[in-house]
């Protein structure tokens, strides 16, 4: 399974890199955008080729075309933009679209696949990590807008070593949300580490102790090495989040363009299933059945 994960990541990668002049009906199904769903995307395309070799055993109505779907990552920013250009027939997003955007991509259907949790997290021997549970939307906003830079600062007890602050690139689904609800209108602090993928900033937090930032909880909660922090006195849980309780939480969209490709259709059909939908619980992620269902109630 890892192997054709990579391999679906890979050829992903590589018609990112060459730049595809068209997303053309060969085939092939083109992904790309957020980081935050590459993942689950990914997974949800090794087992849809697995299950369907040629297209038409997907859908009648689909040509025989063997089943081939490449998925890359790059943000949601350019997911957006790569679907604008014609370079893909999916987008992946982990936030609403702009109005900009939506004008740009004229007639599209941005379809809601599940929702992310935002979570603080740091390395379980961060000192934080050992000395409290949970921040305050006030302090969250002095730290990452640089006005704490020292851990005695938050407590006289702690060692007197700088902070190391870990921030997503400015085009991040994440980093939207967390300047809207945390930061408000304060910039992010100037000595912050931006990072352009989630992957990599799930390896920055687990390997430097002295370090803390905002991710997936996807990743969070699946690594043994971080340790996840209370916003607000509320812990990030797929029930908190779906109350109202927890509220950095955003959503999971794939975008198409009106009158795109008919492989596009299929394979977010296969996403919505049981099947896909599974696959977001796996990630920690919450799935928009659920959601749905949550709602009818």
């Amino acid at each position: 399974m890892k192997n054709l994960t990579w391999l679906v990541l890979l050829f992903g990668m590589l018609a990112a890199r060459t730049g595809v002049a068209v997303a053309r009906d060969d085939g092939i199904l083109r992904i790309t955008g957020s980081t935050t769903l590459l993942p689950v995307i990914a997974q949800s395309a090794n087992e849809f080729m697995k299950k369907y070799r040629r297209w038409k055993q997907a859908d009648g109505r689909l040509p025989e075309h063997r089943t081939r779907i490449f998925v890359s990552g790059g943000g949601s920013g350019f997911g957006v933009r790569s679907l604008i250009n014609g370079t893909v027939h999916i987008g992946l997003a982990s936030r609403h679209i702009k109005e900009k955007e939506k004008r740009l991509l004229g007639p599209h259907r941005a379809i809601l696949v599940g929702r992310d949790i935002v979570v603080v997290a740091a390395h379980r021997n961060n000192p934080l990590a050992r000395s409290r549970d949970g921040f305050f939307t006030a302090e969250l906003a002095r730290l990452f807008a640089g006005a704490i830079t020292n851990y005695r600062q938050f407590d006289s007890r702690l060692p007197n070593i700088p902070i190391v602050l870990y921030v997503r690139d400015s085009g991040a689904g994440s980093a939207e949300l967390f300047q809207k609800f945390i930061l408000g209108f304060q910039p992010p602090a100037t000595k912050a580490l931006q990072v352009n993928s989630q992957g990599m900033l799930l390896n920055r937090l687990e390997s430097n102790p002295r370090a803390i930032g905002y991710i997936s909880s996807g990743l969070a909660f699946g690594s043994d090495k971080l340790k996840v922090f209370a916003l607000d006195k509320v812990m990030p849980t797929p029930e908190s989040a779906k109350e109202g309780a927890y509220k950095l939480k955003r959503p999971l969209i794939m975008i198409v363009k009106e009158g795109g490709s008919p492989l596009a259709a299929a394979f977010i059909n296969y996403v919505l299933s049981r099947d896909g939908q599974q696959n977001f619980s796996t990630y920690n992620y919450l799935p928009a059945i659920l959601e749905a269902a949550s709602a009818g109630r």
